[in-house]
């Protein structure tokens, strides 16, 4: 349930993306447990924290490279919440990348 501050902040904002309980189990293992959060239209969001904190977990669902174990996730455009994910980029921390391909083939990728 969201705290006055947080209803004050998404007051006429456009929001982006939605989470709602978001889990992600690997077999037994439990990296992400029940995250929930809001991300309005034109925010800056950083993501901190331990080191196999789930971070990147949240980023890879985030971007659909990933699906959850529970939860739901939602991105708004001016159409609507659709399930669907917006055009995005990411590198991922190691690419990676054959050793053969040249600085103009990456552009091409």
């Amino acid at each position: 349930m969201p705290d006055e501050g947080e209803i004050a902040r998404l007051e006429g904002a456009q929001i982006a993306v939605e989470a709602q309980g978001l889990s992600k189990n690997f077999g037994r293992q439990a990296v992400l447990r029940s995250a929930s959060f809001v991300v309005c239209s034109g925010e800056s969001v950083g993501v901190v924290g331990p080191r196999g904190g789930g971070k990147t977990t949240l980023i890879k669902l985030l971007l659909g490279f990933l699906s959850p174990s529970g939860g739901r996730l939602w991105w708004f455009s001016g159409s609507g919440r659709s399930r669907g994910l917006p055009p995005s980029g990411y590198l991922p921390q190691q690419p990676r990348l054959p050793n053969t391909i040249s600085a103009w083939g990456l552009l091409d990728l």
